[in-house]
């Protein structure tokens, strides 16, 4: 039986993988000298013990053999927890007996443990000296160690499982340290300022003791960060009735821009019909999933979603947003093409792009008869100008490149109406990773999309999603196909979502067409001033004189066609999408 005290557990949840709340008693507020000492005599019938600090856990399965697919995208940071990510891990087997001590693997700081630590204002440099002092008494072996370590660069995450015996001596050599070291101080003086120094003088010490036994470190095991220590709950329809539900995709940068689309989406509501709407994400910071939230109502949900919960085990699933996350597009984007696997207890869903504006009743969509298709999209108008010349190369990739029989009728993934139960049953997950792999894209979720469900999509009305076509529509429009150009200019005089495509947002530039219908709702967005001071920060329209400088240092620096400035390139346009 093993007994895993860990910082980041707040509940008896995970009792039966051996991992317990150090909350219950009060072990957040303490060194890990104490919770060990309590660990060690309250439970002496334990096989193995183990403490993790905050917000990691041990890959325990370290020591079998993984697939080098596995190793190369599995991520090393995971959203949740799930009984599959702790089965993966190690956490449903005992260790091998022949195991007295495992400790994870050491990484370099960069300069020695010393400076590091004296380099963190927070840190006590006091404590640092009385720790330097307390070491003399020890064992001369483990002395000069400590000593040797804290010249040293490298470093490890405070987290083990040792077998009882290791741990009783790793305790003895401590207490002759720490004991008399935490005796010294007053109760008022311990903050956490002053916890955290002393909780990365035991991790010194851990090192110090793992290279004491001969453990190689850096053959140890894999830390694995958790954001949030608890059981993912697969979503469900949060009305029972009348539910419409919709997917937005948003980074933290993109949140102003999430939310006017969410306000249109409210203001073309009705109270009749309930809006469950989800926004993919992975890096948005609480305080603005607070103020997004805001827009909740009696009918309007907003829930947030980390799509990685579920794909601990697929690295095929890693590869493809690695493959994807190659463009301009951010990787998060590209998570929700996989949404009919991981929202598996909803039918249909709306996806829409966070560059758009919603002028009617998304009810009115969600109804549509797709005839048993895979999808309700709109044909790209975009796609159709690269086609016929306005960009030959990238209409030259659509003839060749784009596995389409018939490249003409490729559609916008911006809105789509999606039938995510069909979709389940005649593509299966893991046939749906192979054709994200299967060749580079220009556009990611998009081109495979349009390329595995080409004949199972219906084409429905050109006002659901209308192009705004950047500042200059009539240079693309010029190289649309006769036949849809009246279509357009008929869904221009009522459109019912208004789509800033491109790279030109009415944000970044008023004269975009049809931006006045994106400010008319961003000037009721808490971020309505952020997104103008983003405006004048990033245009030129209101630093003119600093341009021509600017561009001459970024032509020294970044010669036009260097492979340096290809990089750069790429680089900031993933951080502008």
């Amino acid at each position: 039986m093993r007994k895993i005290i860990s910082l980041s557990i707040k509940s008896n949840e995970f009792e039966s993988f051996g991992l317990y709340p150090a909350s219950v008693e009060g072990y957040t507020s303490q060194t890990f000298f104490e919770i060990e000492q309590k660990l060690l005599a309250k439970d002496s019938n334990i096989d193995s013990f183990g403490v993790f600090d905050e917000g990691f856990l041990l890959d325990l399965n370290y020591l079998k053999d993984k697939t080098s697919e596995i190793s190369k995208y599995s991520p090393l940071n995971f959203p949740y927890l799930s009984k599959g990510l702790l089965e993966y891990l190690g956490y449903t087997v005992e260790l091998p007996k022949e195991k007295e001590i495992t400790l994870c693997k050491s990484y370099d700081l960069m300069m020695s443990v010393s400076e590091w630590y004296a380099s963190r204002p927070r840190f006590s440099k006091t404590l640092l000296e009385k720790f330097k002092k307390r070491i003399i008494s020890l064992d001369s072996n483990l002395k000069n160690i400590i000593e040797k370590i804290l010249k040293e660069n490298k470093a490890v995450s405070y987290c083990y499982v040792m077998a009882p015996n290791v741990l009783r001596e790793y305790l003895s050599y401590k207490e002759k340290v720490f004991n008399d070291l935490l005796k010294e101080l007053h109760e008022d003086e311990i903050c956490l300022n002053l916890l955290d120094s002393i909780r990365t003088l035991e991790t010194i010490f851990l090192l110090s003791f793992a290279e004491l036994k001969k453990v190689n470190i850096q053959m140890g095991a894999q830390p694995i960060r958790i954001e949030n220590f608890e059981f993912f709950k697969e979503l469900e329809p949060k009305f029972e009735e009348r539910n419409i539900p919709i997917l937005l995709s948003s980074s933290n940068y993109y949140v102003p821009y999430c939310d006017v689309v969410i306000k249109s989406i409210i203001n073309s509501s009705t109270c009749y019909n309930n809006y469950d709407i989800i926004i993919l994400e992975q890096d948005i910071s609480e305080e603005n999933k607070d103020i997004l939230r805001r827009n909740e109502k009696k009918n309007i949900s907003i829930r947030f979603l980390d799509p990685r919960a579920f794909y601990f085990d697929e690295p095929k699933f890693y590869e493809a947003i690695e493959e994807f996350g190659v463009t301009r597009f951010a990787p998060i984007l590209s998570y929700r093409a996989f949404c009919p696997y991981f929202l598996k207890k909803y039918k249909k869903i709306i996806w829409l792009d966070c560059d758009l504006i919603v002028k009617k009743d998304l009810s009115d969509l969600y109804r549509i008869d797709i005839d048993g298709k895979y999808a309700g999209m709109v044909l790209d108008l975009a796609i159709m100008g690269f086609l016929n010349g306005s960009d030959k190369k990238l209409g030259e990739y659509y003839f060749q490149s784009s596995a389409m029989m018939n490249p003409y009728m490729y559609s916008n993934a911006g809105v789509v109406l999606l039938n995510l139960e069909k979709i389940r049953i005649d593509i299966p997950f893991n046939k749906f990773t192979r054709a994200c792999l299967e060749r580079r894209h220009a556009i990611p979720e998009q081109d495979t999309i349009n390329a595995l469900w080409e004949g199972n999509v219906k084409h429905i009305d050109m006002r659901w999603n209308v192009f705004s076509f950047g500042n200059n529509p009539s240079w693309g429009l010029g190289f649309v196909p006769v036949r849809f150009l009246e279509m357009y200019k008929q869904a221009t005089k009522d459109p019912w979502i208004i789509h800033y495509v491109g790279p030109k947002k009415p944000w970044d530039e008023l004269s975009v067409c049809m931006s006045e219908s994106f400010w008319t709702v961003a000037r009721t967005s808490p971020f309505y001033e952020e997104m103008l001071t983003r405006k004048f920060v990033n245009t030129s329209e209101t630093s003119t004189s600093i341009i021509p400088k600017i561009e001459k240092v970024i032509s020294k620096l970044l010669p036009s066609g260097s492979r340096r400035r290809v990089f750069i390139k790429k680089i900031y346009r993933y951080v502008l999408r």
